[in-house]
């Protein structure tokens, strides 16, 4: 068998978009998901039209704007640690009585240094109060949210707000020429990642970067590139 037969397939972007769909339902609900479609939608109209054949900058928005619509945060890490999977996991690889602890930053504590956003153990009885959280998550973006305005979020919110304008702006002018430095400027997006002061950097490096990339974007067709 050569080592070609054994490479992975790269997942369609029709596989690519269910699975990010799938995620923003259980993330936030059907609004979220018609979100990400009208927008994967608009981009993916206009790649067709100039570049048709093409689906190389639908599939970085699509993952792109998945990250930036939905980033871990204390809603999605209270669901993932309360919805019994890491539980049932641990009943099956260890014997008896499996007791759960949490390490975990108050959202009061992130967004400093790491020191001051070190973690601490909550113990078991926190599955309880995650499960209740994670039920919440209804009000996440909403007047209703007591974390709407932490620092964390009102980032995610000026990332996505500044993402998505980039995008806007690749569409009216996109071509064969600029593909390249288009697909390059919707991949910044996917560098966001982590919690507190992790998150910060990364968005420090997306806020710098976007304009160089932007400003490639603009020169490509002039430069013939």
């Amino acid at each position: 068998m050569t080592a070609a037969s054994t490479a992975p397939v790269p997942p369609t972007l029709e596989q690519v978009l269910a699975q990010r769909r799938a995620h923003l339902l259980v993330y936030q609900g059907p609004a979220l998901v018609r979100r990400f479609d009208e927008w994967t939608a608009r981009v993916r109209r206009a790649e067709q039209q100039a570049v048709p054949g093409s689906e190389r900058l639908t599939l970085a928005v699509a993952r792109g704007a998945h990250r930036l619509l939905a980033p871990k945060d204390e809603y999605e890490a209270a669901r993932l640690l309360a919805d019994g999977t890491l539980q049932a996991r641990c009943a099956e690889l260890y014997e008896g009585r499996c007791e759960l602890h949490f390490h975990l930053a108050p959202p009061w504590r992130r967004g400093g240094t790491e020191a001051a956003s070190a973690k601490r153990d909550w113990g078991p009885h926190l599955r309880h109060a995650l499960r209740w959280l994670a039920r919440a998550r209804v009000l996440r973006g909403t007047w209703f949210d007591p974390l709407r305005g932490s620092v964390e979020r009102r980032c995610d919110r000026e990332l996505l707000a500044l993402y998505e304008s980039a995008v806007e702006r690749l569409l009216p002018s996109l071509s064969a020429a600029r593909l390249d430095a288009a697909v390059a400027v919707a991949e910044l997006a996917e560098d966001v990642r982590g919690f507190g002061h992790v998150r910060a950097r990364h968005a420090d490096r997306l806020r710098t970067r976007l304009p160089d990339a932007l400003a490639a974007f603009e020169a490509a067709e002039a430069n013939g590139v």
